[in-house]
């Protein structure tokens, strides 16, 4: 999500600097200089969608993909993003001789092991430099400071480092920075230097991206000097402060995004008040504390990101005024009390995750004019499950919330919702399984642990549309029978653990492609012949406390977990349990098989 708002950040500036390039005929040396900086070059022609057309055939080269000219033919714009350049960067003469350009991307491929040509500086034009993710290392060279003219830095996504010298060499002459990220770049600066840095030498910054820099803290007021800055991401340095009050004095700040940065204490309401203020990410600061206030009528507030943090108490009523909110993650809060049934009126709200909470009362009434993807109010209070176990499989685990009453039948009407996970709360009624046809985008259905029951009847896949989704849990919903699924195609994880299923296990259920199987805590007999288990893909087959009898079925050897205990398994332990070089759980007790076990066991 974070490289995607930076390159849209990005993309939106280019459009406004560069919107004015106009294209004449290109002249003979640029054509000679173009056609030779490819011959020179590394490239995979059958990635190519730009290089691989430059033909020195044709008259004008300001037609081929990637490049753009002045009125008088003159290379202003090189756009060779993702052209899976592997090399022959590091001696193009013919590249730097090309005075004009204005705009060089190499974004997006892969010169591992090449450092940063130090002859770059002889583009002496250069407003716009973007090298995310092209895969250089080392040493960024400080002949970068003597492209003065530069406008957008993007140097992140690499192994780079900016050390010896470092940030105020580079930045020394860039005067006219306006974007600048650093992502990923090791600079390792305490707080004082980099802001000093930064605010005495960038006076027209309005984008700064430092994600994982190994920068410190603390911030310093100094960077008040940079009076246009508005977007600030400083995720995953380990900063180590308190969240100073100054942050709220920036005019016309509109992104504050410190998640993972090991802040703690109160954090200041008063930067929940900024008017401009569009984004506010404080993921993963487990230390952080704070309430949420009253908010402004006028809010520009879009996306509020306070998960895993240690803010209380309630959701203000004020909340359902913010017009602009797309995204609300309160996840693993210690928030409580009711959700404002105005949020339902939210309408440009997509993503709401208050899970792991201790939210009261009813799910809001939301509008089929929402374009939800994701809705998160799950917990996760019920019976331990094999999906529980380790990392490898389970999903986050949330819990505390104490939801009731039916789920609103408008939820089943968000045409666009993809996650619906509303789990380990204390919803009744009755939900037919038709419902989900109202929700063709749905991709995981989570309605476990709920007081609620599913109703498969009728569920025929040749005449019921059910959604390709790729997670469906419906434990503990008093399911009678296996909802008919044999259409699935992309379905990864199957829990109908803890039901009244009873019969045979279908056979299409081996062919659905699924990594996660649970069907435990039921009333099945057998598996239907034939079944095939040959797949690789499979992890966990979770079969216990169920009636199944006869020997040992076979399983797939791919498996790391497996249980079938409490059965009427019969015989002995098979030799294919040998082929298991996967497992790390194997649960086969309270079954009528012999005590002998295979030497490889041991």
């Amino acid at each position: 999500m974070k490289i995607l708002l930076l390159l849209q950040v990005s993309f939106i500036t280019i459009l406004v600097v560069f919107s004015n390039y106009t294209s004449g005929q290109c002249l003979e040396d640029q054509t000679a200089l173009l056609i030779k900086f490819k011959n020179n070059l590394t490239f995979d022609s059958s990635d190519s969608t730009k290089l691989a057309m430059w033909d020195e055939n044709s008259t004008d080269c300001c037609q081929w993909p990637g490049v753009s000219c002045d009125e008088e033919g003159h290379v202003l714009a090189l756009e060779l993003d993702d052209e899976a350049i592997s090399g022959g960067i590091e001696n193009l003469s013919s590249l730097f001789h090309l005075r004009y350009l204005e705009k060089l991307n190499l974004a997006y491929n892969g010169l591992y092991s090449v450092p940063i040509p130090r002859e770059i500086y002889k583009l002496a034009n250069l407003m716009y430099l973007n090298l995310f993710l092209a895969s250089f290392n080392g040493q960024i060279p400080m002949e970068l400071s003597r492209l003065t003219k530069l406008e957008i830095l993007d140097l992140s996504g690499g192994d780079l480092q900016l050390e010896r010298p470092g940030l105020k060499t580079l930045v020394g002459n860039l005067a006219n920075l306006r974007e600048l990220y650093l992502d990923s770049v090791s600079i390792s600066l305490k707080g004082s230097e980099w802001c000093s840095a930064l605010s005495s030498s960038l006076p027209q910054l309005r984008v700064l991206s430092m994600i994982d820099c190994k920068i410190s803290g603390p911030l310093d007021p100094v960077l008040l000097n940079l009076p246009f800055l508005s977007v600030i991401r400083l995720d995953y340095n380990d900063l180590s402060t308190m969240v100073p009050d100054f942050l709220a004095n920036f005019t016309k700040l509109t992104t504050l995004s410190v998640s993972w940065c090991k802040l703690f204490g109160p954090f200041p309401s008063k930067l929940f008040q900024v008017p401009t203020l569009e984004e506010l990410d404080l993921l993963g600061n487990e230390n952080l504390t704070g309430t949420l206030p009253e908010f402004p009528h006028k809010s520009a507030l879009r996306e509020l990101s306070l998960g895993e943090t240690c803010f209380t108490g309630l959701l203000p009523v004020s909340i359902a005024d913010l017009p602009c909110l797309t995204m609300l993650d309160l996840h693993n809060c210690n928030f409580s009390g009711p959700i404002p049934s105005t949020m339902g009126n939210l309408t440009n709200l997509v993503s709401l995750d208050l899970s792991k909470n201790s939210f009261t009362g009813s799910i809001p009434l939301f509008h089929e004019a929402n374009n939800f993807y994701s809705i998160d109010i799950s917990n996760n209070n019920g019976p331990l499950s094999s999906a529980q176990l380790g990392d490898l499989l389970s999903l986050p685990s949330l819990h505390n919330n104490y939801l009731n009453g039916s789920i609103p039948r408008s939820i089943f009407k968000l045409s666009g919702l993809s996650n619906l996970s509303l789990s380990s709360n204390s919803f009744s009624g009755t939900i037919n399984i038709h419902a989900v046809k109202g929700l063709p985008s749905l991709s995981i259905l989570d309605l476990s642990y709920n007081n609620l029951r599913i109703d498969v009847q009728g569920s025929n896949s040749t005449s019921f549309p059910f959604p390709q989704i790729t997670e469906l849990k419906l434990v503990s919903c008093q399911l009678q029978k296996f909802p008919d699924l044999k259409n699935q195609s992309i379905m990864i994880t199957l829990d109908l653990s803890d039901n009244n299923i009873s019969g045979q296990v279908p056979s299409w259920i081996w062919s659905l492609g699924l990594s996660y199987l649970n069907l435990s805590c039921n009333f099945i007999e057998s598996l239907e012949e034939p079944y095939d288990t040959s797949s690789q893909f499979w992890s966990v087959i979770d079969l216990h406390n169920n009636r199944i009898q006869g020997n040992i079925p076979i399983v797939p050897t791919s498996l790391i977990y497996l249980s079938i205990a409490s059965n009427n398994h019969i015989g002995s332990i098979p030799s294919f349990i040998c082929n298991l070089n996967r497992i790390l759980f194997l649960d086969m007790s309270n079954n009528s098989i012999n005590n002998k076990l295979p030497p490889c066991l041991c």
